[in-house]
C-alpha cells in the first residue's frame, strides 16, 4: 500500500512561486519555511538545493509532518490526481505561481492582501523561465490576488505560447476583470485543464458583505463567458465555495447552481482566520450545521460535503460525535455519484 504521501505529485514535481519572491514546496505551506528566493537564487538552484530535496525525500518517504497536517485537513493530496505521481527525473513539471497578491476585491477572510509582491521583476527571473524551465513544464497554476488584473499574468501566457504553447493552465479567478478585453481570445488559444470561479454567496447582499467591493451579477456573468469556452474547448470548471460563518447555510443552493450550470462544484472549509470559520461556533451551532450537511449529502451524494463534515466531526470529541451519529450514513449508503 502506498504511503499517504506518495500519492500526492505535487512535492516531486512542483514549485510554488510566491509574489515575493520566495519559493515553497506547495501553496498549501506557503507561509512556512520556504526552500529558497528566487531574488536570490535560480530555480534550478532552488530546486537541487538541500531545502528542496529534503523535504521532496521526507515526503517521499511519508515522513513530513507538514504534509500530514494539510492533507488531513484540506485533501490536498487528491487536488492533482491527472499527474503522474511516480515521476523520478528530476525536473521541474509545475509551476503553481502567485504572480501579484494584488486584489481588485477586499475579501474579508483573505490574508493575500498583506502579501509582499515584486517577486518577478527581474530579468533573469524571466530570461531562466523562458530558457531553462518552460520546455521542461507541463502544468501552471495561476492563483492570487486576482491574476487576471496582474499585466505580468499576460506576460507569463504570451512567453508560453512562444516557449511551449502545450502547456496545461490551471486558473482560479474571483471573476472580477474586463473577460471580453483581457481574456477572452488568450483563452482561445491556451492548452486549458481547469478554471476555477471564486462565489461564497448567491445572495447579492452577503456576496458584497464576503467579497468586499464584489458583485456577484459581475462573478456570475465571467462565469458564464468563460463556461462558453469551456463548451468548446472541454476542461474543467469549477465554482470554488469557501464555507465560513456567513455562508454556511448556502450548500444546498450551491449544489444545485452548479448542477444546473454544469460544472463542478468544489467546497472548501474556512478555517484561518479563525474568526471568520464555521469552527468558531459553539458546538451546539455547529452540531446542527454537521447535521445539516449531512442531511445535504444524503440528498445529493456530494462526497465533498460528506468529507467535510467527517473532518469536523474528528476535530472535536466523543460527545460532539454522539450528537450527530444518527445522522451519518452507513458504508452502503456512501457514494461518489
Amino acid at each position: 500500500m502506498k504511503k499517504k504521501h506518495e500519492q500526492c505529485p505535487i512535492a516531486t514535481s512542483q514549485l510554488y512561486l510566491h509574489s515575493s519572491g520566495k519559493v515553497y514546496p506547495c501553496g498549501f505551506i506557503q507561509g512556512r519555511e520556504d526552500i529558497g528566493n528566487i531574488k536570490e537564487s535560480s530555480m534550478r538552484d532552488i530546486w537541487h538545493g538541500e531545502k528542496a530535496t529534503t523535504f521532496r525525500a521526507s515526503h517521499q518517504q511519508g515522513q513530513s509532518s507538514i504534509c500530514t497536517e494539510m492533507q488531513g485537513k484540506y485533501n490536498c493530496h487528491l487536488l492533482h490526481n491527472h499527474i503522474n505521481p511516480e515521476r523520478n527525473d528530476s525536473k521541474i513539471r509545475r509551476l503553481d505561481i502567485m504572480i501579484d497578491s494584488f486584489c481588485n476585491l477586499i475579501c474579508i477572510m483573505c490574508t493575500n492582501r498583506s502579501e509582499e509582491n515584486r517577486g518577478f521583476t527581474s530579468e533573469r527571473f524571466w530570461k531562466e523561465l523562458e530558457e531553462s524551465i518552460l520546455p521542461d513544464v507541463e502544468e501552471i497554476e495561476l492563483v492570487g490576488g486576482e491574476p487576471f488584473v496582474v499585466k505580468d499574468t499576460y506576460r507569463l501566457i504570451d512567453l508560453v505560447m512562444k516557449v511551449k504553447p502545450s502547456i496545461r493552465w490551471c486558473f482560479v479567478t474571483n471573476g472580477h476583470f474586463d473577460f471580453d478585453r483581457l481574456l477572452k481570445n488568450k483563452l482561445e488559444n491556451l492548452n486549458i485543464y481547469s478554471a476555477a470561479v471564486s462565489i461564497d454567496s448567491f445572495d447579492p447582499e452577503r456576496f458584497k458583505k464576503i467579497r468586499v467591493n464584489g458583485d456577484l451579477n459581475k462573478a456570475l456573468d465571467t462565469l458564464d463567458k468563460i463556461k462558453i469556452v469551456r463548451d468548446s474547448k472541454n476542461f474543467h470548471l469549477t465554482c470554488n465555495f469557501l464555507i465560513q460563518k456567513d455562508n454556511y447555510d448556502e450548500i444546498l443552493a450551491a449544489i444545485n447552481f452548479c448542477k444546473e450550470k454544469d460544472i463542478h462544484f468544489y467546497p472548501m472549509l474556512l478555517r484561518e482566520p479563525i474568526d471568520f470559520s464555521i469552527l468558531k461556533f459553539e458546538d451546539n451551532k455547529l452540531v446542527s450545521i454537521v447535521k445539516d450537511f449531512l442531511n445535504i449529502y444524503k440528498q445529493t451524494h456530494d462526497l465533498k460535503i460528506y468529507n467535510i463534515a467527517l473532518k469536523i466531526i474528528k476535530s472535536k470529541g466523543a460527545s460532539f460525535m454522539l450528537e450527530v451519529a444518527d445522522y451519518l450514513p452507513n458504508s452502503k449508503e456512501i457514494t461518489n455519484d
